[in-house]
């Protein structure tokens, strides 16, 4: 009798759909190296990357779900990748989101979306090098949400 209970409870068990870990919230602040990129690299799909307030002097390229969030007050949290790398951000990713983040830089463009899907851009990029070609490119990419301000222009291509 003892066995049938427990292969019963085996059975529900693994009928059962897997308890989702809680996502948490990095906070990562300005500092010298790649501090934005590194929480990107350590967080888990699902997570928030809370920016505090600042500049940010490098490139990132998000590549796993998650929510990324800029100071909502002064000072503003800003991507600046300068001039060295193709984009500023760059969505690798699907079920993205990014807000609330003053992007510069990009030899090409501020912010690349290709071949994404369910991602949303809050943001406000500008282009600042030379030759850069868009604030926002989009390509190839579906249910897409751009809600920014800046200069430069957005460039959807494909999006449908």
């Amino acid at each position: 009798m003892r066995e049938r209970r427990t292969l019963l409870l085996i059975a529900v068990l693994l009928l059962l759909p897997p308890i989702a870990a809680e996502a948490k919230v990095v906070l990562v602040q300005p500092g010298p190296g790649t501090p934005f990129q590194d929480a990107i690299d350590d967080a888990a799909p699902g997570d928030t990357i809370r920016a505090a307030g600042g500049i940010y002097t490098e490139g990132i390229v998000v590549n796993k779900a998650l929510r990324i969030t800029g100071s909502p007050s002064s000072p503003y949290a800003e991507v600046d990748a300068g001039c060295a790398v193709a984009n500023a951000v760059e969505v690798a990713a699907d079920d993205v989101v990014v807000r609330g983040l003053i992007i510069r830089g990009g030899s090409t463009n501020g912010v690349d979306v290709q071949n994404r899907d369910h991602v949303q851009l809050l943001v406000s990029p500008f282009n600042t090098c030379i030759g850069a070609q868009n604030a926002i490119n989009v390509v190839s990419s579906t249910h897409v949400k751009i809600i920014g301000s800046g200069s430069g222009g957005v460039y959807p291509v494909g999006l449908i």
